[in-house]
Formats: C-alpha cells, sequence, structure tokens
C-alpha cells in the first residue's frame, strides 16, 4: 500500500507488518462448472433454495476428478484451496491457471474446466449466465474477505467514510440469499 492506497477490500492474505487487515466476513468456495455440465450430481435449479445446505455437496476429495481452472499461485483463494485439499491428502488436477475470475467464468462456461469461487462470483456474473453449483464440503471451503489500511499512515477521513459505506451498502449484496439467480445445482 506504501501510502498511495488508502484501503483495499481483498481476499486474506498472508500477514505483513505494513498492512493492517480487517476481516469483514466470510465466504464459502462452492465448485462451479457450466450449466449442464455432465457430473457425479444432476441438474436442478436452486432458485427456491431457502437453504445453501440444499445444494448438492461434494467432498474436497472428489474435486480431483475435475480439472480445475484456478487462480495463479500468489492468489488467496489458491491458498486455501490447495491448503485444505492438502489436509486431506488430495492432489488438485490444475488445467489452467487465470487470475481475473471473470475470465474464470468464461472458461467454465467454454467447458475448459471447473472453478472453486465463492457463490457471489457467478451470482454477479455481468452475463447472467447460468452455472453448475456444488457445496464443498469435508472440509467445507472458507475465505475471508477484509479490508486491508496501511499500518505506517494514517487513514484519510475520506477513506474512513468510504470503507463505512462499503460496508453497510455494498456487503450485503454479498449475502447469500441474493446470489441465487444464476445458479444451477450440479
Amino acid at each position: 500500500m506504501m501510502g498511495r492506497i488508502d484501503a483495499a477490500e481483498m481476499y486474506d492474505t498472508p500477514g505483513t507488518q505494513l498492512i493492517e487487515k480487517r476481516p469483514v466476513f466470510e465466504e464459502e468456495l462452492f465448485l462451479i462448472g457450466m450449466a449442464g455440465a455432465d457430473g457425479a450430481h444432476e441438474t436442478g435449479s436452486t432458485e427456491g433454495y431457502r437453504d445453501l445446505k440444499a445444494l448438492p455437496r461434494i467432498r474436497l476429495n472428489e474435486i480431483t476428478r475435475y480439472p480445475l481452472v484456478i487462480p495463479g499461485r500468489m492468489h488467496s483463494m489458491r491458498s486455501v484451496v490447495e491448503a485444505r485439499a492438502a489436509e486431506v491428502g488430495a492432489k488438485l488436477t490444475i488445467a489452467l491457471e487465470v487470475d481475473a475470475v471473470p475470465s474464470i467464468l468464461d472458461l467454465v462456461c467454454e467447458a475448459y474446466g471447473y472453478a472453486v469461487l465463492p457463490l457471489n462470483a457467478a451470482a454477479s456474473d455481468p452475463l447472467q449466465r447460468r452455472f453448475s453449483i456444488a457445496r464443498i464440503v469435508r472440509p467445507t471451503l472458507l475465505s475471508w474477505l477484509t479490508i486491508a489500511t496501511s499500518s505506517q499512515h494514517p487513514v484519510s477521513q475520506l477513506a474512513t467514510q468510504a470503507m463505512a459505506m462499503i460496508e453497510s451498502e455494498l456487503f450485503p449484496l454479498y449475502r447469500p440469499e441474493r446470489q441465487r439467480k444464476n445458479c444451477v445445482s450440479v
């Protein structure tokens, strides 16, 4: 951040003395495929789901059968997925490494592989495409969204107000009940 950025919304990254991070909320990660993808689960609409627990489930060690389109090694979400997979002795099948979520979703829709992303990634797709979704369990994968500020520079009043607005106005849009529009189960 080196004095050039007042604050940033980011997925949790390894700690550093230069950045203060405040966890804002936790996001569950899901296996996301193209709508109608062949797989171990049937396809069906999630529009009526009141509870994400009703989504089809896949164990983390079973996602090894799916080629993944996943961010590069420096991305915190990749770190979460690999670390948890290693804990259960699963070796991921990486088809492609792509850091931009919209590009990952493009490749998923073109059947290059599956993604492991928060539900919000599919629900906020600007092209409003439908995706196949499965809940990853045993263990569930979680990623923290944080607000980061410099520990070396004071936070401006404008940045403080902007962070408060983001938390009160933007983050509620990430809530799962608002994210099901474009999703079908795997």
